[in-house]
This record gives structure tokens, C-alpha cells and sequence, in this order.
């Protein structure tokens, strides 16, 4: 091998060493701005559920949830509450387990929040799926049927995660707490992609109302579809593709930031300030 052929394996090594870590910054900086909206709607949650159920004020969910607390519907009403308070556990604990630094200094704290994370998200989903199922909502036979695949979804990402931590094939554990992660925050997802919707049309001058219908029943199942269809990309992406699809994953990805930071500053000025008001 010539000088000239070295030099053209180290630039092209190089090229994709620095086209890997612009794609992987680019998932970070969504991380950080989704645990910045996660953890704003955590304080939501406290203020809404935690405060009220501190002060045995249940009934004044009905005020932000349809067929909320329901005067002798014991099943339902337990659902609502362990859906309600049990979420805060799992939108907090959530992220912090993909915290390189809590992994490394913290081993024995990041197993345990990820037992505590588990259990509580399959409570949370199990609890929203008979919610869905039994009490009914504004969705109809779409957000049933997204409901069910989503703790579906959560089921067996979550027995894989813990599978493979058994296994101690911690690469393969991390990719599925990963999607076990998305698919558990469906619901801040959908308040993001409800707001997108509605900012992006005022925006461009145009009326949201009328496929509004359509866009919902969309988003019912792209709340979580979407997410980790974009993770699959982004990882296969990283693994295996040359530096230009590396570039094109890495301009979605940041398209995909801006959204998120669109729908946070909505669903906080639109949804969750003008609620926390009326408790």
C-alpha cells in the first residue's frame, strides 16, 4: 500500500468518524430537549394529580380528564389513580437511565431504577388500557386499538430489555430499554403532536379543524409509531451506512428537535400553565 493510498483510508476513516459523531450529537440534542419537556410535564402531573390526591381532592380530575373520578367506580377510579400517580415515577426515572455517567458512577442505582421504571410502566399502560377499554374517551375505536398495541409494545420490549440484562448483552438491553422508553412516553408524544399540529397551521395561515379528525386517529398509533421508527433508522443508520445518509439522518433528526421544542413551549402555554390554574 502506497503513501497516497494511506492517506485517502485515513481521510475516508476520518470523514466517517466525524459524520458518526455529528449523528450522534444530533440524538443528543433531542434527548436533552425530550427530557426537558418530560421532566415540564412531570411538574404538571405533580401539580395536577400528586397535589390533589395529597389533599384527597379527587374529584377535581374531572376538571382535565373526561369521565375522570367517578363516584362509585371502584375499578376505574383505582386504574385512574394508579395511571395518574404512578406515571410522575416514570417520566422522571425514565431518562436517567440512559445517563452515561449514572451507568458508570451509579451501577447499583441505574439497576434498581430500571426494576422500579419497569414495573412502573407496566402498571401505568395496563392501568391506561383498561381505562381506554372500560371507562371510554374522546378517541374512539382507533385510540382503543392504540392503546392495546402500545402495551403490547411495552410488554415485550420491557421483558427483552430485562432479558437481555439477565443475559448481560448489555448492547442488545440497551436498544430495547430504549424502545421500551419511547413507547412508555406515548402520551407526552401525543400532546407534543397534537400542539405541532394545531402551532404549524395557525402558522401558515391555514384552518387545523378540518382534517383534525384524521390527523388524530393518525396520531394515535404515529405517537409512539414514529419514535421508534426513527430509532431503528438512526441506529441502523449508525452501525452500517456511509456518511451522506449519516448527513440526511442527522437533518431529520434536528427537524425532528425543532418539533419536539415546538410542542413543548405549545403544550406548556396552551395545555398545562392554563390546567394548573383551574386546580
Amino acid at each position: 500500500m502506497n503513501k497516497k493510498t494511506q492517506r485517502i483510508d485515513t481521510e475516508v476513516l476520518h470523514s466517517q468518524k466525524k459524520a458518526n459523531n455529528r449523528l450522534k450529537l444530533s440524538a443528543k440534542t433531542w434527548f436533552i430537549v425530550a427530557v426537558i419537556g418530560q421532566w415540564m410535564f412531570a411538574v404538571y402531573v405533580a401539580g395536577i394529580y400528586w397535589l390533589s390526591a395529597l389533599q384527597g381532592k379527587f374529584a377535581q380530575w374531572d376538571k382535565v380528564v373526561p369521565k375522570g373520578f367517578v363516584k362509585g367506580d371502584t375499578m376505574g377510579n383505582t386504574a385512574m389513580i394508579v395511571h395518574m400517580l404512578l406515571a410522575f415515577v416514570v417520566i422522571v426515572g425514565g431518562p436517567l437511565q440512559f445517563v452515561p455517567g449514572i451507568q458508570r458512577k451509579y451501577p447499583k442505582f441505574h439497576r434498581w431504577n430500571g426494576r422500579v421504571y419497569m414495573v412502573m410502566v407496566f402498571l401505568v399502560s395496563s392501568a391506561g388500557l383498561y381505562m381506554a377499554w372500560a371507562k371510554g374517551g374522546i378517541g374512539g375505536p382507533f385510540q382503543y386499538a392504540s392503546s392495546t398495541l402500545s402495551t403490547i409494545l411495552i410488554f415485550s420490549f420491557g421483558i427483552l430489555a430485562w432479558r437481555t440484562a439477565i443475559q448481560r448483552k448489555f448492547k442488545a438491553h440497551n436498544r430495547w430499554a430504549f424502545r421500551l422508553f419511547l413507547a412508555g412516553i406515548g402520551v407526552w408524544f401525543a400532546r407534543l403532536g397534537f400542539m405541532s399540529w394545531i402551532i404549524i397551521h395557525k402558522v401558515l395561515g391555514y384552518n387545523h379543524k378540518p382534517y383534525w379528525p384524521h390527523f388524530y386517529d393518525i396520531w394515535s398509533f404515529g405517537q409512539y409509531v414514529l419514535p421508534l421508527l426513527m430509532f431503528e433508522i438512526y441506529y441502523r443508520t449508525l452501525e452500517k451506512s456511509g456518511k451522506s445518509r449519516k448527513y440526511a439522518v442527522m437533518s431529520v433528526l434536528y427537524f425532528l428537535t425543532f418539533l419536539t421544542i415546538v410542542g413543548i413551549i405549545s403544550a406548556t402555554i396552551i395545555l398545562w400553565i392554563p390546567r394548573l390554574s383551574m386546580i
